[in-house]
């Protein structure tokens, strides 16, 4: 758990990152809006930045959902069970993809869409305690998430105060999965200080 604090918790939180700035990049009044709550929000006190960030939030765990920086998740099986149909026996090794679990048409409307609105209060208290886990689930959930979910919040925060965020015509990011999911040719975006 301790190395997967200190070490894996750089990759996915940048690549959590990444996908967050491209998915803004390409909606510049969300983007405008998000800068709007980060400016006001970094006047405060720091302990309490994350908190302050509802919008910014909702826009994290949206990217988190169509683009989970962890491509699988593998657990092995304590005991024989049945998983809708198919055996499963001890000690195999059971396979949980979140990128299809996020994107699942019988879990979400418009499964594919950008919709920040998803995590809403109301919205967020609807879903399925499982049907969201860019971190896991249960008794192993990344042991990190909280503070991963806090660092990002107050880097998205720092970035969008000071900088506008564009697409260059013609980007077409291809997620690629090796151990986490990154654009496969990096995120070439345009940059400007606001």
């Amino acid at each position: 758990n301790a190395l997967t604090f200190y070490a894996a918790g750089h990759e996915t939180t940048a690549t959590a990152l990444t996908w967050a700035i491209y998915l803004l990049a390409g909606q510049p009044e969300l983007q405008d809006e998000a800068r709007t709550e980060a400016q006001a929000a970094l006047g405060g006190d720091v302990a309490t930045l994350a908190d302050r960030l509802p919008l910014l939030r909702q826009i994290l765990d949206e990217t988190m959902r169509l683009y989970p920086s962890a491509l699988q998740i593998i657990r092995e099986a304590v005991a024989d069970d049945d998983m809708q149909g198919v055996r499963v026996k001890k000690g195999e090794l059971v396979f949980i993809y979140p990128w299809i679990l996020h994107r699942h048409r019988k879990l979400w409307d418009r499964p594919d869409a950008f919709d920040q609105t998803r995590w809403t209060p109301e919205n967020k208290a609807k879903l399925h305690r499982y049907q969201y886990i860019p971190f896991g689930a249960g008794p192993r959930i990344c042991v990190g998430a909280r503070f991963a979910i806090t660092e990002a919040l107050i880097i998205l925060a720092r970035w969008l105060a000071a900088r506008r965020f564009r697409l260059p015509p013609g980007l077409k990011p291809l997620p690629y999965g090796n151990v986490t999911l990154r654009p496969k040719d990096g995120m070439p975006l345009i940059v400007e200080p606001v």
